[in-house]
């Protein structure tokens, strides 16, 4: 579903924005930068339905949706994206209806179905930043070895009652992954890094030989500092 992507100097954006556009961490380069990030969630339902939310809301121009559930009665008391005229319908139609609802100008991309080893690499290339909401292992361990071998930054989320982790793995030098802190699982689905993989990490690092990242990482992460437990941060 495209949106209308227009220029921040447009009048409507500036006043959609300014509230952060007037934070210096942020200020009108950085709209530029969310403006040009593609984020990739994988699993929209209680932890992605607020995500996508919130980025859309931030001005995110891309954002990718990955699930391959329907919206069922049950979804509603937490999954904020739905409403009672979505039940029975796929998650990622629904929710890209409602992300546009909310910000016309952001391109959502829907992906109505299961993430596993044969679609992974071809989805998370194409993406700046990967966003777990998943709830199963098989899938987070996916997630982390594709974009350990793609370069790709890990956004980590889980919660059970009232305690929650939360932290970004895969990002910077020496970055830690999501292995690195649970090597034991049984669970594995290793994606192995091919040359394809290898290329496109030598033609996109810096000059320091790390891959670009975007600032939307940071809206990600911060907001979650004084409620969750933040692994492994530097």
């Amino acid at each position: 579903m495209s949106g209308r992507i227009q220029n921040l100097n447009n009048n409507e954006q500036m006043n959609r924005y300014a509230r952060q556009t007037s934070l210096p961490e942020i200020g009108e380069a950085g709209q530029e930068k969310l403006r040009n990030a593609k984020v990739l969630i994988v699993g929209v339902g209680g932890l992605g339905s607020p995500i996508a939310l919130y980025l859309a809301g931030a001005g995110v121009g891309t954002l990718g949706l990955v699930d391959d559930d329907q919206v069922s009665i049950s979804n509603l008391q937490r999954q904020v994206l739905y409403a009672e005229a979505d039940l029975g319908q796929p998650k990622p139609l629904c929710g890209a209806r409602r992300v546009q609802g909310l910000n016309s100008d952001v391109n959502v991309e829907v992906y109505p179905f299961r993430l596993d080893k044969k679609n992974a690499g071809e989805l998370i290339r194409n993406y700046d930043i990967v966003v777990d909401g998943c709830d199963n292992f098989a899938t987070r361990y996916l997630l982390n070895d594709v974009c350990n071998a793609w370069g790709k930054p890990y956004v980590y989320g889980a919660i059970q009652g009232f305690e929650g982790q939360v932290s970004v793995f895969c990002y910077g030098e020496g970055a830690k992954n999501y292995r690195d802190l649970y090597p034991g699982e049984t669970q594995r689905a290793v994606w192995k890094l091919d040359r394809a993989a290898t290329a496109w990490r030598r033609a996109s690092a810096d000059s320091n030989g790390v891959p670009y990242r975007t600032d939307v990482q940071n809206l990600l992460v911060t907001p979650a500092v004084g409620d969750f437990e933040l692994i492994l941060r530097d």
